[in-house]
């Protein structure tokens, strides 16, 4: 309730310094505790049957850098633009899991890691 998050929903929660993705159920805490002055900088999506980008490393705000964001019945397609050459990763949700070989990588059930590099921008599109 504190974060205006919708009760009885389950989330996703990408956090920024480690890059831990953990789901949290409704009446669940994902965090039981942070030391004394530390922080957590957290995306939450909330998870559905459509494909989530999550965050990542390459933007402190976990989203910004996306500029596209098309899913669709057969796939997704999105861009990623940063100023400058940009080396790092980002964490998708993909219910419907993927096809085919490449880069992604299963970090957990329908969770996926995509290491990137490139310089400006970006297309992506995953079957």
């Amino acid at each position: 309730r504190d974060f205006n998050l919708e009760p009885g929903l389950t989330y996703l929660a990408r956090e920024f310094w480690t890059g831990k993705v953990l789901r949290m159920d409704p009446g669940g805490r994902v965090f039981k505790s942070v030391p004394a002055h530390g922080c957590l900088l957290l995306a939450v999506r909330p998870v559905g049957e459509k494909p989530l980008y999550l965050g990542g490393d390459l933007h402190i705000s976990q989203g910004l850098e996306v500029t596209r964001w098309v899913p669709g019945p057969h796939g997704l397609r999105f861009r990623l633009e940063r100023p400058g050459r940009v080396e790092g990763g980002v964490d998708l949700w993909l219910p419907q899991g993927h096809s085919g070989e490449g880069r992604l990588e299963k970090r957990a059930e329908g969770i996926y890691h995509l290491p990137v590099r490139f310089t400006g921008s970006l297309d992506f599109e995953i079957r």
